[in-house]
């Protein structure tokens, strides 16, 4: 298994105090990423419950998968836009075989692996997939694995920019103007045009925040400030919801901003009084959780529904939460005992070869 650094979102920042090679990571990030990867794991899971009718649409939970999905993706992309800073001014070829190695080859392995899954289920999950699906990911991403490939288009896009001699601030004002020509320009339903330009915005937000400056800032807070802070920001999440405005345009992006500034600010409370350490398990296994959990939730629930003949939406929420998380810990864990190291990222040693073969 790779150490984490090499893993998306999981890059070491270089240290605000030295210029050598030293590199110091904030454990809060960590935090951040496991409180993200858990509302992940919690929307799909409503998500799926809904599509099987065993959640009714105004279900309370309902609700919370709405909450969720203000910032959740949002708060990935800052973070991503946060770290990848310390590795952009690396040659252009090395840079973008990284990326090779720890986005777009378990988007392609896992595109494939999921694909191969689901067309098996088809019957037991009532989808009508076939093999078609496949010749797809190329262009067009199969469930959340539009993730990874938005990300890899925004670390190469972003390097080359840099090697243009583009500054992170101009950057923003480009990623703003692609964001705004939805207001001309629709782009279709569900497209990854679409979840590229309405994306993009929050990972350049992420290349002007500096971890080193957000960490200072935060560090001077009392608990009093920090709880009034997440009260504050989670409370007009919650507003927002329950508003009218909740798919304005507008909103969107401000509503996604608000959350994910909540949430980094949750995840420095935790970090500074080192508290609920279970979210930097989490963090340090995000790529795992990310690429797996849709198949271990959908395996639960067909289990559950299908061979138990159980319905009880408590039931199915809580084990499906749990073996969404529980299950992708333990496969990483053993991955790691045997010394597997391709299911997740490419061994340096063969992304090499694929160098020297193109």
């Amino acid at each position: 298994m790779s150490h984490p650094s090499d893993l998306p979102l999981q890059e070491p920042l270089a240290s605000p105090k030295t210029h050598d090679a030293k590199k110091t990571y904030y454990q809060w990030l960590d935090y951040a990423k496991g409180i993200g990867i858990l509302l992940v794991v919690v929307g799909h899971t409503i998500a799926g419950l809904a599509n099987s009718s065993i959640l009714t649409n105004n279900s309370p939970w309902q609700w919370l998968h709405e909450w969720i999905y203000t910032f959740h993706m949002a708060l990935f992309f800052i973070i991503s836009g946060m770290l990848v800073r310390s590795s952009v001014h690396r040659p252009v070829g090395k840079f973008t075989l990284d990326k090779v190695r720890t986005i777009l080859y378990p988007y392609l392995i896992w595109s494939v692996i999921e694909s191969f899954v689901r067309i098996q289920l088809s019957q037991l999950t009532n989808e009508h997939l076939g093999w078609t699906i496949l010749g797809k990911i190329w262009y067009e991403p199969i469930g959340q694995f539009w993730f990874l490939y938005s990300l890899f288009i925004f670390m190469v896009g972003y390097r080359l920019l840099v090697k243009l001699r583009w500054s992170d601030r101009e950057v923003l004002l480009l990623a703003i103007g692609l964001h705004l020509t939805q207001f001309w320009i629709p782009a279709p339903d569900h497209s990854i045009i679409g979840s590229l330009r309405d994306h993009v915005i929050y990972f350049a937000l992420g290349l002007i925040i500096v971890p080193a400056r957000l960490d200072r800032y935060f560090q001077g807070w009392h608990i009093p400030t920090f709880l009034g802070f997440i009260f504050l920001g989670y409370g007009a999440i919650t507003w927002d919801t329950f508003s009218p405005y909740l798919h304005s345009p507008w909103m969107i992006p401000l509503a996604a901003i608000v959350g994910s500034a909540t949430t980094l600010g949750v995840a420095i409370l935790f970090a500074k009084f080192q508290i609920c350490s279970f979210f930097k398990v989490l963090g340090k296994a995000t790529l795992e959780i990310y690429v797996l959990h849709l198949l271990m939730i959908a395996g639960c629930r067909i289990l559950l529904q299908k061979f138990l003949h159980v319905d009880f939406a408590p039931i199915h929420l809580f084990l499906e939460i749990a073996m969404g998380i529980l299950l992708p810990l333990l496969i990483r864990s053993l991955c790691q005992r045997l010394g597997i190291t391709y299911l997740f990222t490419l061994p340096h040693a063969s992304a090499k070869s694929v160098a020297k073969s193109v």
